[in-house]
């Protein structure tokens, strides 16, 4: 009987090894092109969740032309499990904990289909407790795609999750998300061990969305100079830029500033400086937005180099 036993063990193992490399194989493979196939399922899901809700409507998204990375992709899907968060919030749910990823200087397209699987698995929750029946169509195949196409595309959920929720980020959200971007640079600054003794600036109460764009995309711009600086490519932001700034393309540059600030944290060894979940926060106005931004500003002028 043990003969037998070690017999069966010793063929498992085997297996093991055979497989495994197969298995790493299959993950190394992950294309943009499958991440946008995620997505549309997402998109699938976010229309039958709109029918559930009476929502008619729709909104213009204007698509992305930069040259954006996964990275850059997996942020913006960190966006849609807060949205999801406001939804279950307000079919009077709880709220889950939304994830963050170990610093890495360049995102394999694995890791945002992983994401994309976990934002259809909550869909999928919210649907089971709001008894939605309906299911989505089956998966279909795409090719050549870029993730510049899945983030349009997670861009293009996000705000049709507004509309299902009846509105989008508030100050106190972002300000949620400008104190993440503090953490980090804090965290920065530690790590090269630099002496610190900045205090935030004077809270300018009159400040709008537009005054606290301003003031976070120049730390955008900061921190794409410590990466020029430590040999990494920069991108292109512009189409941050918008006509009308409201606290969601303030959130959204806040998103990018963190997915820059893991670059550098990777850069200089800090591998499992995590970025801390968000807290939450009621009652902030854009002026407490842009303050935390300019001390962030401050700090970050302090770093003259990386190692």
């Amino acid at each position: 009987m043990k003969w037998f036993s070690l017999k069966i063990l010793s063929v498992g193992i085997v297996f093991l090894a055979w497989a495994l490399p197969s298995l790493c194989d299959a993950v190394e493979k992950v294309t943009p092109s499958d991440v946008f196939a995620q997505a549309v399922q997402i998109t699938e899901e976010i229309e039958i969740l709109k029918k559930h809700f009476n929502v008619t409507g729709s909104v213009e998204v204007e698509e992305v032309k930069s040259n954006l990375k996964p990275r850059h992709v997996w942020q913006e899907t960190y966006d849609i499990l807060v949205k999801i968060n406001i939804l279950r919030e307000k079919s009077g749910l709880p709220i889950i904990a939304v994830n963050s990823l170990e610093p890495v200087k360049e995102i394999n397209p694995v890791l945002v289909y992983e994401q994309t699987r976990r934002i259809l698995l909550e869909l999928e929750i919210v649907k089971f407790r709001l008894d939605i029946k309906e299911q989505r169509g089956k998966l279909k195949k795409f090719a050549g795609k870029t993730p510049s196409d899945v983030f349009n595309k997670i861009n293009y959920i996000s705000h049709h999750l507004d509309l299902i929720n009846g509105a989008s980020f508030t100050p106190s959200f972002v300000f949620a998300q400008s104190m993440r971007v503090l953490e980090d640079v804090v965290t920065i600054i530690n790590a090269l061990d630099i002496k610190d003794d900045t205090i935030p600036p004077t809270k300018n109460k009159a400040a709008k969305p537009a005054d606290t764009f301003h003031t976070g995309f120049t730390l955008l711009e900061g921190i794409q100079r410590l990466q020029r600086k430590a040999g990494i490519e920069p991108t292109d932001f512009s189409h941050l830029k918008a006509e009308k700034i409201t606290p969601t393309e303030v959130f959204d540059l806040a998103e990018m500033m963190l997915a820059e600030l893991q670059v550098v944290k990777a850069h200089i060894g800090l591998k499992h400086a995590m970025t801390p979940p968000a807290k939450h926060y009621e009652g902030k106005v854009p002026g407490d937005v842009q303050q935390i931004f300019g001390w962030a500003l401050r700090k970050m002028k302090l770093i003259k180099s990386l190692y």
